[in-house]
């Protein structure tokens, strides 16, 4: 392929990403190209990069806005499981949750450094204070 040709060819399949809302291996095939071929030029070709991820974020961006539209018309439509969906995905109160119990066998003694280390995951993991204070 001569670099006239390639640079048709990358101009192609620019055009053709914008038409498949940033699919790239659909893009790839429209524009008759594989895919090593098209991560190849993003690669080597700064200018190509940058106008392929601009179109895929645009057109990821565009399919967001999109989804989140018709999530919303479902839910305005009494959608119970869009309504579900809804609340487990965005609101802190109904997001899926893990519960654990049980306890530890601990096999040799803890320093104070690996007592303090120790208490500070659990704070972090989301252990309530009085539940992380049990480590002795």
């Amino acid at each position: 392929m001569d670099e006239e040709e390639r640079k048709q060819k990358k101009e192609l399949i620019i055009t053709s990403l914008s038409e498949v809302m940033g699919n790239i291996g659909v893009a790839c095939k429209m524009s008759g190209i594989g895919r090593k071929t098209f991560y190849l030029w993003k690669d080597k070709d700064n200018e190509f990069k940058e106008k392929a991820e601009t179109i895929i974020a645009e057109q990821n961006e565009e399919m967001n806005d999109f989804a989140e539209g018709k999530l919303y018309e479902h839910i305005r439509k009494d959608n119970i499981a869009a309504l579900i969906f809804y609340l487990k995905t965005r609101h802190p109160e109904y997001k899926m949750k893990l519960q654990l119990e049980g306890g530890l066998k601990i096999e040799k003694e803890l320093t104070e450094e690996d007592k303090k280390l120790l208490k500070k995951a659990l704070q972090h993991g989301g252990f309530r204070n009085n539940q992380a204070e049990n480590i002795r």
